[in-house]
């Protein structure tokens, strides 16, 4: 996506120094947003390192021209791997103890729309993993060094499958996933059993007309608080996300999210962690496509790379945050909520926790 493009050009930077004669091929939802204007400008060569840009999945795309084949690229869906080579797990901090952690992915997409999302763009398809092979890729990956799993996948806890694939493992291990406030978690003490230790929320906005009339996210912000509450009750660690600055937003819209993660925040203490974001395009999307007009593919490079400073941010798209009542208000509840997720950040609280010096 754009907000890694930066990381993913200094990774191919690095594998070009030490192998120039590497194939480098780039795909994911950027390049497909842009694909005309990055093939303009790869035939300019002003893309020098990267040597394919493809659109689709990308998995099997690689596999051909691994295997030397030039043509005939199937994009209908993506390959379901059952075999993980040169893996290193990544080290995190969970619950207050140092982990090594894999990502894994048991499906591709999801079945709702919000209109911020990449999942709302045409076309959309959700893929589900068939589980026997996900099941044999966790055990790789922990028989590899990781001794915990996170799983990305947009939405994980769709009805019985979770517990399909819990059943089908016979290896204990901590473990996190996403999940919507609305999804089906009356299982959370069989959850925790079987290692859950986060859920991470997408929460959005504290204010419902945000939440039904510009995002559609279909779910009710006075079921967030009771929502995590039961979580915390199962001795899961809830994880609550926001976005403040979306097109459509008012000053009372921002100031209910603010009031919303205060109560949140006196409720719960630093037994959940609260991530604030500041709205910056996803190309392709519907948000995206009404707020910002012709906006190119460094537009949305720079406007991700800029969201973590509103203030920078204004400078640079002054004219493209037009929406906004009160552009300094909405910079300062940005940082509000920055201070609260500090405050209630639980790593801090652990024994082991070390300031970085």
């Amino acid at each position: 996506m754009t907000t890694q493009y930066m990381k993913a050009l200094d990774l191919t930077k690095r594998i070009k120094e030490l192998s120039p004669e590497t194939m480098i091929i780039w795909g994911g939802h950027h390049v497909n947003a842009y694909n005309l204007v990055l093939a303009k400008e790869q035939a300019m060569r002003t893309h020098p390192l990267i040597d394919r840009f493809v659109t689709g999945w990308g998995e099997r795309t690689c596999q051909y021209f691994y295997e030397g084949k030039s043509d005939g690229f199937p994009f209908d869906q993506p390959s379901d791997f059952s075999t993980v080579i040169n893996y290193q797990p990544v080290e995190r901090s969970m619950r207050g103890r140092m982990v090594k952690q894999a990502s894994i992915m048991t499906s591709y997409g999801c079945p709702y729309a919000c209109r911020f999302c990449i999942n709302a763009v045409q076309d959309k398809q959700v893929i589900y993993r068939d589980l026997k092979s996900v099941v044999k890729e966790i055990k790789q990956v922990l028989s590899m060094g990781a001794n915990s799993i996170a799983f990305y996948d947009e939405l994980f806890f769709v009805k019985n499958r979770v517990s399909q694939l819990l059943e089908m493992l016979d290896v204990s291990f901590p473990w996190l996933a996403l999940a919507r406030i609305n999804s089906p978690l009356k299982d959370l003490a069989y959850y925790r059993a079987k290692g859950c230790e986060e859920i991470h929320f997408g929460v959005e906005s504290g204010s419902q007309r945000m939440i039904d009339e510009c995002i559609k996210k279909q779910i009710k912000v006075k079921e967030v608080i009771p929502v995590l509450t039961k979580v915390l009750d199962a001795d899961i660690l809830p994880r609550a996300s926001f976005i403040i600055g979306m097109p459509g937003e008012t000053i009372d819209d921002v100031s209910q999210t603010i009031w919303l993660m205060m109560e949140m925040a006196e409720k719960f203490g630093n037994r959940f962690v609260i991530n604030v974001f500041f709205f910056y395009p996803i190309p392709g999307t519907p948000m995206t496509d009404e707020a910002f007009k012709g906006l190119s593919p460094q537009d949305c490079i720079d406007a991700a790379r800029l969201s973590v400073h509103p203030y920078k941010l204004f400078q640079h798209f002054d004219r493209m945050y037009n929406w906004l009542p009160d552009k300094k208000f909405f910079a300062e509840c940005w940082y509000i909520a920055r201070v609260i997720s500090e405050i209630c950040a639980p790593y801090k609280y652990y024994e082991y926790y070390k300031a970085n010096k």
